[in-house]
């Protein structure tokens, strides 16, 4: 994707899944997505298990929650489901 670009993130983890309109920019020399959205069950559910990444409905990778960052993910799927 281009600086400034609008994409549909989806993350998906079986049946649950969850939507982010999203923009990429370059940061600290790495491109990322910019957007906002909503503190759902659904979203807490996807941070705590896991969840492949969608751009315009193409793949392009997997989270998998681990120790080292389980404190923050916690407290945003505390967050989401509050």
């Amino acid at each position: 994707m281009s600086e400034g670009r609008s994409a549909k993130l989806e993350l998906r983890n079986g049946d649950a899944t969850h939507s982010i309109d999203a923009t990429g920019k370059t940061y600290n020399g790495r491109y990322v997505f910019d957007g906002l959205t909503t503190m759902e069950p659904a979203l807490g559910k996807l941070l705590v298990g896991g969840f492949t990444i969608l751009v315009g409905g193409e793949e392009i990778g997997t989270y998998t929650p681990n120790e080292n960052d389980g404190a923050h993910v916690r407290k945003l799927a505390e967050a989401c489901t509050g």
